[in-house]
């Protein structure tokens, strides 16, 4: 009596493994996916925020700027600081702006990448940053 397997029982391995892992692969690409644009807001947000304590702490008017696929934080018209995004597109302001710490220019920017939304709502006065995924 031999040991082992036969090239049929291989084979049929091989397919179950293979249909499987074609199920599995997708869903792992999305969640990737997913992570890269929650990560892409994050940092959305902790330019924001930077832009804010640069402008309270320095008592000047500091921009943070969302442009295609990157994101500036600007004093006085000079960018001090640069991320790049991967987002498909920015929808609503394209700018947040604060003057010794408040926002003189506020609003809503909408964040897309492929079928996921992140909304950004910069409060007026108070500057509280709200982040609603979609």
């Amino acid at each position: 009596m031999k040991k082992g397997y036969t090239i049929v029982e291989l084979t049929i391995y091989l397919v179950v493994t293979s249909i499987f892992l074609s199920f599995l692969i997708p869903s792992v690409w999305d969640l990737s996916d997913e992570l890269m644009f929650r990560a892409d807001v994050q940092d959305a947000e902790e330019m924001i925020i930077y832009a804010r304590q640069i402008s309270l702490i320095k008592n000047v008017m500091s921009t943070v700027l969302f442009k295609s696929d990157n994101i500036y934080v600007m004093i006085e018209g000079k960018t001090i600081k640069e991320r790049h995004i991967k987002v498909s597109k920015v929808g609503g302001r394209k700018e947040f702006g604060f003057l010794s710490g408040i926002p003189y220019e506020s609003g809503k920017i909408f964040l897309h990448f492929k079928e996921k939304k992140a909304l950004l709502t910069l409060q007026p006065i108070t500057g509280v940053l709200k982040i609603d995924w979609e």
